[in-house]
């Protein structure tokens, strides 16, 4: 069996002087890494770093280019900031803003119209460019109806979520009278008196329905996928 010989330190010359002892080296102790980078980020930070707090930049993913008629578009918060306006919209719209919950909510807002839209708060602008429903990417999520028909007034109702509309039809001929525009994937709905409430499951959200315009009003963020009304 072959033996490893340890590596024999090298002699020193005659002529040379006292060999120095090898110093051991000594790695940092963890934790004082940790202090070394805290302070480090520590050093290129301010409390408020001189910023107005209300001037809160636009919610990360939102499409503002080509943004579907019957999503829900938020305006950032805080509240306490003032409220956001419609200052400019496409001929015949309607929607309005809606306030958060507290001055920690977000705003929102769901356009029906196709067109150009700009809100203001302050010094603040958002610019907004609306398209078509029909115009929406499609993105097969596999979501199906849960409950897919509801007797509004004297109509059938019927959620088709692969068009992000309910269309509305005759109870006799079962012929489509007329379709409401509403957030993606609708996978079920239930009315109550002159409001229909929509589960879009695509958005996370409930939306709102007037059942006597026909127009989509609001949508809630209720978390994540609803499935289901009653």
């Amino acid at each position: 069996m072959h033996r490893r010989t340890p590596h024999a330190r090298p002699a020193a010359r005659p002529d040379a002087g006292p060999v120095a002892p090898i110093q051991p080296r000594l790695a940092p102790p963890r934790w004082a890494l940790v202090v070394a980078l805290t302070a480090i980020a520590l050093a290129g930070c301010d409390d408020d770093g001189g910023k107005d707090p209300c001037a809160s930049g636009a919610l990360g993913a939102q499409n503002h280019a080509r943004f579907p008629a019957g999503d829900t578009y938020w305006l950032p918060g805080p509240g306490s900031c003032g409220a956001w306006t419609v200052t400019a919209r496409p001929e015949g719209a309607s929607a309005e803003v809606v306030a958060g919950a507290s001055d920690a909510g977000h705003s929102r807002v769901t356009p029906l119209t196709p067109g150009a839209w700009v809100f203001t708060r302050g010094g603040q602008r958002r610019e907004l460019t609306v398209v078509a429903a029909s115009e929406r990417p499609f993105h097969h999520l596999n979501y199906y109806e849960s409950r897919a028909l509801a007797r509004v007034g004297g109509e059938l109702w019927a959620a088709s979520p692969l068009r992000g509309e309910l269309a509305r039809l005759d109870p006799v001929s079962l012929a489509t009278t007329g379709t409401v525009t509403v957030g993606p994937w609708p996978v079920a709905l239930a009315a109550a008196g002159d409001v229909v409430v929509v589960a879009q499951r695509g958005n996370d959200t409930l939306g709102v329905v007037d059942a006597q315009s026909g127009r989509l009003l609001d949508a809630v963020w209720v978390g994540d996928e609803p499935s289901n009304v009653v």
